[in-house]
């Protein structure tokens, strides 16, 4: 999937590919991916839920570029 940008150049619009964009946006879906991974183990192994739940928003506040890029995923 390509990332495009309209730009304004002599009045005229141009479509503009971002390939830095898509490589930071993969990067940061696939941290994404681990930390959703990582969460679903330890809930198979874990007994007591409000654990796990705590345990889950400790580890994604420690990334804040996830919550910034989420929906871009």
């Amino acid at each position: 999937m390509k990332w495009k940008s309209t730009i304004i150049v002599k009045g005229k619009r141009r479509q503009v590919t971002i390939l830095a964009f898509k490589i930071l946006n993969d990067f940061v879906c696939e941290i994404l991916k681990f930390i959703l991974f990582k969460f679903a183990h330890s809930a198979l192994n874990a007994t007591d839920p409000r654990n796990i739940w705590k345990q889950f928003i400790a580890e994604a506040m420690s990334n804040d570029e996830i919550f910034e890029n989420f929906f871009i995923c």
